[in-house]
C-alpha cells in the first residue's frame, strides 16, 4: 500500500473514530434531555390526586381532590369525575415520563410560571404516601401548545405537549371536573316535549307525527327550524357553571318533560337565579344544580308555543 493510500485509510479510520464518539455523546446526553427517575404515576397505580394554586390569592376551597373510587371511577368532593376529563388528564400526565427539557436555569422560573408562587402544584398519592409532586407553569401561548413542568425541589424545566391551556387540563377548579351534561338525548330519540309554566294557562305539549311534522297540542304545526334547534340543543345541553348551595325547585319557572320514542321520560326544571341565568335541574342528578344562560335558553329552548307557531306570509 502507498503512502497515499495508507494516509487516506488513517483519515478514514479517524472519521469513523470520531463519529462512533458523536453518536455516544448523545446517546448519552440525550437521556438528560427527558426527565427521568420517575415513580409511576398513571391511574392503575395512584388513588388520589391534588392540584393546588401556588398563588396565594387563590382561596385553597378552590383546589381540587380527585380520589379513586374503584379502577374507572373517580370523584371530586362527592361528585363523579366526567370521564372524558379524566381521561384528557391522565393522557398529559403519561407523556410527563418523555417531557423534554426547557431550561436548567431557575431565573427562567418566573418566565415559565414555576415558580413556588406561580402555576399549580400537582401531587401524587398511593395511600398516605407521596409518589411525585409537580409544579405545572401558568405560562401557554395557542401557537407553541406546551405544558411546562418542574419537579418539586428540582431546577430542571421540561415541557409536554399541551393542545389546550393547563388552567383547563390540571385545573384547580373542582366545578371544571364535573359531568357538564345537562341531558343528552339524539333528536331521532324524541317523541315528544311537554311544556310546563308556572302560568298553566301557557303549558303545552308538542309532539311529532308520522309523517315528521311536529304538531302543539294535537292542532297546529309547529316551525321545523326551531324545533329542530330545540332538539340540537337537548342532544348536548351543558352548563355554563354549577351552584353549590341548596336551591329549592319546588315552584320552577318551565321544566320540560322529554318523551322518548323507547317511553322514557326525562323531566328539566328551570328557576330563575338573576336577569341572566337559570338554576337547572335534572331528576337523574338530584343533588347537583346547574347554571344556564338565559340568553340561549330563552331564545331557542323556553319557547311559548306561540313562538313556534309557523308565522303567516
Amino acid at each position: 500500500m502507498s503512502g497515499k493510500q495508507l494516509g487516506y485509510v488513517l483519515i478514514a479510520l479517524i472519521i469513523i473514530g470520531v463519529s462512533g464518539i458523536g453518536v455516544r455523546i448523545i446517546s448519552t446526553d440525550s437521556n438528560d434531555f427527558t426527565m427521568s427517575g420517575l415513580l409511576p404515576i398513571t391511574s392503575d397505580v395512584i388513588d388520589r390526586v391534588s392540584i393546588a394554586s401556588n398563588n396565594s390569592n387563590v382561596a385553597t376551597t378552590d383546589n381540587v381532590n380527585l380520589k379513586k373510587i374503584n379502577e374507572t371511577n373517580w370523584i371530586v368532593g362527592r361528585h363523579n369525575v366526567f370521564p372524558q376529563t379524566l381521561q384528557n388528564f391522565w393522557g398529559h400526565v403519561f407523556n410527563i415520563k418523555n417531557a423534554q427539557l426547557v431550561s436548567r436555569e431557575p431565573k427562567y422560573h418566573n418566565r415559565l410560571g414555576v415558580t413556588n408562587n406561580s402555576g399549580s402544584t400537582i401531587t401524587f398519592y398511593l395511600g398516605q404516601s407521596v409518589l411525585e409532586q409537580f409544579i405545572v407553569g401558568d405560562t401557554w401561548a395557542a401557537d407553541v401548545r406546551l405544558c411546562y413542568i418542574r419537579k418539586s425541589g428540582k431546577t430542571d424545566v421540561y415541557s409536554i405537549p399541551c393542545p389546550q391551556s393547563p388552567s383547563i387540563v390540571f385545573s384547580t377548579n373542582p366545578n371544571l371536573w364535573r359531568n357538564p351534561i345537562i341531558v343528552s338525548i339524539p333528536p331521532n330519540e324524541i317523541s315528544s316535549l311537554d311544556y310546563e309554566f308556572s302560568n298553566p294557562n301557557k303549558n303545552y305539549s308538542v309532539t311529532k307525527m308520522p309523517n315528521n311534522d311536529w304538531v302543539i297540542d294535537e292542532s297546529i304545526i309547529a316551525d321545523t327550524r326551531k324545533i329542530d334547534s330545540m332538539l340540537e340543543i337537548l342532544s348536548q345541553f351543558y352548563t355554563t357553571s354549577f351552584e353549590n348551595d341548596a336551591v329549592n325547585f319546588d315552584s320552577p319557572n318551565v321544566s320540560i318533560r322529554i318523551n322518548t320514542t323507547e317511553g322514557f321520560a326525562s323531566k328539566i326544571k328551570f328557576l330563575s337565579k338573576d336577569s341572566e341565568s337559570y338554576y337547572v335541574q335534572v331528576p337523574s342528578q338530584p343533588g347537583t344544580i346547574f347554571i344556564v344562560s338565559k340568553e340561549m335558553t330563552d331564545a331557542y329552548l323556553l319557547l311559548d308555543k306561540e313562538s313556534l307557531q309557523i308565522l303567516p306570509n
